[in-house]
């Protein structure tokens, strides 16, 4: 082959060279190959794969030159390629160094590769980049890698020679920092010697960036001059993964990802950015078919798992006629993202099975329900209906299935809009989700809801609609100014200070300002005590807990049955969650059928305390987008202020934070400070049972890994006993140690694991959500709601009537079935305003009836 000794350049222009097996190119540290309109192949006689191009280095060294007798002097390899080609090769190009038994000099990283307009064309991998830290001169923190491709072609195809090599990815990221891909293409198109989970891009602890290139250097770019990165054929576009030690991160902007099963699939990779891209959900090329989950194709668009502070905006997601096969196409999964808040924003969906699906716990703790993936301005059915547009549900338990509480909030709706038939929500979890929309907005009430149970769905008028507004300016930016940063800085503080407020406040109220000694007036309590205690339960309503409802409700000896449900009933925030339903429906001595009927009707009744939580719901949501904004901005620097990163993690505060804390110092190898942290959360967060074995497993294979490192072992030289040990943690452990161990074993041994959507037949959801009747209702006009709802004094009925159906008739009745009220109306649309100043507080049904159809509605009356 070419070996270019350190200190010279060699230059190929406009030239064909080809490779026998055993030849390689080797660039030597410190030395320069310029490819310039030329080839590097195969022997054309031979058919085999050649070595492909060696750009070595010095781990210990950074990219920059330096000054030395007045001549700037390169300490790494580079490869500088202009209109070139690498085709043909076992490794395309490699930024590394390998001996005589070809393995891998971890200690000789650093090479340089910079492309433009080139081609990487049928390489087993066009370019591997192994583990490297530019760090300057003046050691002050790690800067982004010099490497970088723009306009560049990685081309898989009929010709590829998979006799001998089996292709598994294009791109191979090692943590590296800062690799940038500029309108960028990358297919596979081969029929043969190709893994079935074949990737474009693989990162493992990389931090990288897929944009677009603008063709004439406008800023910002007009659409017609952006030349947008592209992924096609693939398993996965891009693949990003973390094995739990790292703070790298990465975005994906402007591209579209088509005929691939996953357009882009990240897990355990914090604080990403997927924003303003295309994806065409699902193989089109025949024979591709991805069928391991009950013989079904699954395909997604976005696969997002074990990871928070995303940002997802403004993509568009659709499956085209070309789609092949029978099975699930999902725009956006959410799989068990430990998620503080984050919003899944201005997204569209047409033409899915599921436009967005939430699987698992995406919350950063079950039981704080203000955090949590949410859905804010995300449009569905634009062209074509999906056949379910949000779908909540779990992995193994209905228990565990959640996302955030409140979507949108009070005081401005979630702005999402509905398929105009299909099923609007479908909750197969057990917590509740209160979805926030504008009455007055095209498409943003949710009418075909499962289940119809106000318990699990509960659908609230806002006061203000959502006018969803761009977040990044159209181009993915997420680099704050120092004026932005103020800003943010100013609104985290602002947030802060109102959250702390309310938050003392709840407090103060709660329980009547002692949970303690509220439990214990109770457990104390004779039968003589009832009405006094009685009395002091409704003066601390409805700020009483979930613990002290259920400590009272056991005291059947104390309370009858029709004192608890008085007491129940002023406590309708408590009441909306299930689990307290639940246990008064089966504890011991339950509570009548009649009354727990009853008791779901309360729920979503608005009290004070209602109002205090949403507002400490919305400042925490406040706080929290501020300080992600903020995380994003300082991870994509030139020049990561690692102290400042730490000070944020600890503003936002939680163990996931911490988590990331316990990464930054190990991502640093400062061993010390990582184990010391982690020895202090285990002991802060007092975990128990569950909690406790995760956490336990989490740590555990922390340290074993950094073990494996302190030995000198990449995890792709593990033994037959790490190997066991790392599967058995991938198959028989939850959480993050899963889910580290499997992005080791996918990474390194190619191995593959299933986490499958659950499949519903569509046709049934689409009839399974408020009736059938409804359903046809909304195709004929027909439509009725009341406000205010609860109410005190009057409920004013507005109407739509069908087309030809000039008349009909609003009859309202109790619970019992005892019509109290009938009104004749009449006209297309209109008001009708009920005075209900004598009619006594409790649950009414109103009925809308005209030509044979009906509208269905509950009013509570205070």
């Amino acid at each position: 082959g070419i070996l270019i000794r350190s200190g010279a350049t060699l230059t190929i222009t406009g030239s064909v060279y080809e490779f026998g097996k055993w030849a390689k190119v080797i660039i030597e540290p410190g030395a320069t190959l310029e490819l310039v309109g030329s080839t590097l192949t195969n022997h054309e006689e031979c058919h085999l794969q050649w070595q492909g191009v060696e750009v070595q280095g010095n781990s210990d060294l950074p990219q920059q030159p330096e000054l030395i007798d007045g001549v700037w002097v390169y300490h790494q390899a580079r490869l500088i390629m202009q209109n070139a080609t690498i085709e043909n090769a076992i490794e395309g190009v490699g930024l590394l160094q390998r001996n005589e038994n070809n393995k891998v000099l971890w200690e000789k990283a650093g090479g340089i590769l910079v492309a433009n307009n080139s081609h990487f064309i049928n390489n087993v991998n066009s370019v591997h980049f192994i583990p490297y830290k530019n760090i300057n001169y003046n050691a002050i923190a790690e800067i982004g890698n010099a490497s970088y491709f723009s306009n560049c072609t990685f081309d898989l195809n009929v010709d590829y020679i998979g006799d001998d090599y089996t292709f598994y990815k294009h791109v191979d990221l090692d943590k590296v920092k800062g690799i940038e891909f500029r309108g960028c293409t990358f297919t596979n198109t081969a029929t043969n010697g190709v893994s079935q989970y074949n990737l474009g891009i693989a990162a493992y602890d990389a931090g990288f960036t897929v944009e677009s290139r603008c063709t004439q250097g406008i800023d910002p770019c007009p659409e017609e001059y952006m030349d947008k990165s592209t992924f096609n054929g693939f398993y996965n576009g891009i693949r990003a993964t973390s094995d739990g030690s790292s703070t790298n991160t990465f975005i994906v902007t402007n591209s579209e990802f088509e005929n691939n099963a996953i357009g882009i699939f990240a897990s355990k990779v914090n604080l990403n950015t997927i924003v303003d891209n295309n994806f065409k959900v699902g193989y089109s090329t025949p024979g591709k078919v991805y069928d391991e989950c009950k013989g079904l194709v699954n395909s997604l668009g976005i696969d997002m798992q074990y990871a928070y502070g995303f940002a997802i905006e403004n993509n568009t997601f659709v499956k085209p006629e070309t789609s092949t096969g029978q099975g699930d196409f999902a725009g956006i999964r959410v799989y068990a993202c430990p998620s503080v808040k984050d919003v899944i924003y201005k997204n569209t969906f047409d033409g899915l099975t599921y436009g967005n699906y939430a699987q698992g716990t995406n919350r950063s703790r079950k039981l704080n329900d203000a955090t949590g993936v949410e859905y804010q301005c995300n449009r569905n059915g634009q062209s074509v209906d999906n056949s379910e547009d949000f779908m909540v549900t779990y992995i193994e338990d209905a228990e565990d299935g959640m996302v955030t509480t409140d979507h949108g909030s009070w005081a401005t709706a979630s702005g999402n809009t509905f398929s105009k038939s299909a099923v609007h929500i479908r909750n197969e979890g057990e917590q509740k989700i209160i979805w926030n929309y504008c009455l007055t907005c095209t498409d943003e009430e949710p009418t075909e809801i499962i289940p119809d149970d106000i318990v699990y769905i509960q659908p609230v008028v806002a006061v203000n609609p959502n006018t969803c507004p761009e977040h990044y300016n159209g181009g993915g930016s997420v680099k704050l100014s120092t004026s932005e940063l103020l800003s943010k800085e100013m609104e985290f503080a602002q947030n802060l200070s109102d959250y702390n407020s309310v938050e003392s406040l709840i407090e103060s109220l709660k329980d009547g300002g002692n949970t303690d000694s509220e439990l214990s007036d109770i457990l104390s309590a004779q039968p003589d005590d009832m009405w006094s205690l009685r009395s002091q339960l409704l003066g601390d309503s409805p700020h009483l807990t979930k613990e002290v409802l259920m400590t009272m409700s056991d005291r059947t000896d104390v309370f009858p049955d029709d004192v608890l449900f008085e007491i129940l009933a002023a406590n309708p925030d408590e009441l909306s969650k299930d689990t307290l339903i639940s246990y008064l429906e089966n504890k011991e001595n339950p509570l009548p059928d009649y009354m727990i009927d009853i008791l779901k009707q309360l729920v979503g009744g608005v009290t004070y305390k209602t109002i205090l939580l949403r507002e400490k719901t919305d400042y925490y949501e406040g706080k929290t987008k501020a300080a992600q904004d903020i995380l994003r901005s300082i991870l994509n620097d030139s020049i990561m202020d690692t102290e400042l990163y730490r000070n944020w993690l600890d503003n936002l505060g939680g163990l996931n934070a911490d988590k990331q804390l316990v990464a930054s110092y190990f991502s640093e190898g400062d061993t010390s400070s990582a184990m010391a942290l982690l020895n202090m959360i285990s002991s802060f967060y007092e975990f128990q049972g569950d909690e406790l074995a995760e956490f336990n497993d989490y740590q555990s294979l922390l340290l074993l890994q950094e073990g494996w490192k302190q030995s000198g072992k990449h995890i792709v030289e593990l033994d037959s006993m790490d190997l066991v040990t790392l599967y058995n943690y991938a198959e028989n452990s939850t959480g993050s140690a899963r889910s580290i161990a499997q992005n080791i074993l996918t990474y390194a041994e190619n191995a593959h694991f299933c986490d499958c959507m659950h499949s519903n037949d569509s046709t049934n959801a689409k009839m399974g959500g408020t009736s059938l009747g409804n359903s046809l209702n909304r195709i004929y006009g027909l439509e009725i709601t009341a406000t205010p709802n609860p109410a005190r004094v009057y409920v004013a009925f507005n109407y739509q009537l069908p087309e030809g159906k000039p008349e009909g008739i609003i009859s309202i009745s109790d619970l019992a079935g005892k019509e109290i009220q009938r009104f004749a109306v009449s006209g297309k649309q209109g008001q009708q305003v009920w005075d209900i100043r004598s009619t006594k507080s409790g649950v009414y049904l109103y009925t809308l009836t005209t030509g044979g159809l009906q509208k269905t509605g509950k009013v509570i009356i205070n």
